[in-house]
């Protein structure tokens, strides 16, 4: 007679033996997974220092190893030109970065050409910051806790140089220049008072001749 649990535990044993190496694969991948907090919009608010609504315009991949190793932790570097801004004063385009793989929390799935909502401390973002597809609820959400959003800051163009200057620094040159130029100018204009000055008194003296 054939001892049937004895069959149940080899089967047991050898299908244990098998599943083993998987388990071992597994058990690294589980480890570097990004696990993020559970966390509400305004926490997320409270710690990040600039929000901002807008169209994500190039994703800059990390520079190649020489090596052609590859880390997660190498960045991405995003550029965003921004449409409403929730918190902060970021300039615009916005550029941050953020991790090149989702195991170290780095952003996954973002697409050049799509609205997000963009949640960055310190110059960069990641899974665990709130940044996200711009939709009118999570919008909400954030406006709740910041207030209205607000227009970027215009930046207009200095015509000397062509380059971005901020909103009020545009007069400072001419300003600067006249300042710089009154020095100069002092001398010539005592000179031209001390003229003006002998030629009256000149004047004023013919005239008592001429009536004495």
């Amino acid at each position: 007679m054939i001892n049937r649990t004895a069959v149940r535990g080899g089967g047991v044993a050898a299908a244990g033996l098998l599943l083993a190496p998987a388990l071992v694969l597994l058990a690294p991948a589980a480890a570097m997974a990004c696990s993020c907090a559970v966390a509400d919009t305004e926490t997320l608010v409270g710690y990040v220092d600039t929000i901002a609504v807008g169209e994500l315009a190039t994703i800059e991949a990390p520079p190649t190893r020489a090596d052609g190793a590859v880390d997660t932790a190498d960045q991405v570097t995003y550029t965003v030109t921004l449409q409403t801004v929730l918190k902060g004063e970021p300039d615009n385009p916005l550029v941050f970065r953020s991790a090149s793989h989702g195991a170290s929390c780095g952003l996954e799935d973002m697409a050049v050409g799509r609205d997000y909502v963009f949640f960055v401390r310190d110059g960069e973002s990641g899974l665990c910051d709130g940044t996200s597809r711009a939709t009118p609820t999570l919008i909400a959400e954030v406006e709740a806790v910041t207030g209205p959003g607000q227009e970027p800051m215009a930046r207009a163009a200095d015509p000397a140089t062509g380059s971005d200057t901020a909103p009020g620094s545009v007069d400072q040159a001419p300003a600067a220049e006249l300042e710089s130029g009154l020095p100069t100018a002092l001398p010539w204009i005592a000179l031209t008072a001390g003229v003006v000055t002998v030629g009256l008194g000149w004047l004023l003296w013919t005239r008592r001749s001429r009536n004495d």
